[in-house]
């Protein structure tokens, strides 16, 4: 069994590789450095995963990252803090889901820039987006694949970190100091 999923995860990695161009990949990850837009995060019922794990390693890499709550009800609110070019990352699969498709459109209509990880199928958020990155999810069950959504998003995570390294050095030194501090502490009232 395990060959049998490998071997559909790298047939899936190889598809997906051949459908997202470089150059595509690349203007992703040059609209993800610009400091001067914020970044907000939003998945699915089953993609909100890949969205707190993309969210936990961009507020490392930069400033003014936001994920979306996970109770859709205060979706509103979150997209009152959507500005003019900030971008929104989205990853919605098949079973699409009629908030996230809503929320971009919304977004888009605020003048967000759009980035959609999505499926081979494409969610209708690709009408709304500036970047779609359609990756092929075929499972050996009766469940999607999401090893390469999470490969491509490891891939934005280390290109964006490389790019801004001298800012994400210096925050990465910060954020191991506060841990150490939240030890020290946990010691101390032990």
């Amino acid at each position: 069994m395990l060959n049998k999923v490998a071997e559909t995860v790298t047939t899936n990695l190889r598809h997906s590789l051949n459908q997202i161009s470089h150059e595509q990949f690349d203007a992703i990850v040059d609209l993800l450095a610009k400091q001067e837009r914020a970044l907000h995060i939003v998945g699915g019922r089953i993609t909100s995963a890949f969205a707190r794990y993309l969210n936990t390693h961009l507020e490392v890499i930069r400033e003014n990252v936001h994920i979306f709550p996970e109770a859709v009800a205060l979706w509103p609110h979150h997209l009152l803090k959507i500005k003019q070019d900030d971008v929104l990352i989205v990853f919605d699969v098949r079973r699409y889901e009629q908030d996230l498709i809503t929320t971009s459109r919304l977004a888009n209509a605020r003048g967000a820039k759009i980035i959609l990880f999505t499926d081979q199928w494409l969610s209708p958020v690709a009408g709304y987006a500036d970047h779609t990155l359609p990756i092929r999810i075929e499972g050996k069950s009766g469940w999607d694949s999401g090893v390469v959504t999470l490969f491509f998003a490891e891939a934005l995570v280390v290109a964006l970190e490389e790019k801004l390294w001298s800012q994400t050095s210096e925050r990465m030194r910060e954020l191991e100091n506060m841990f150490d501090l939240t030890e020290r502490f946990k010691k101390r009232t032990e």
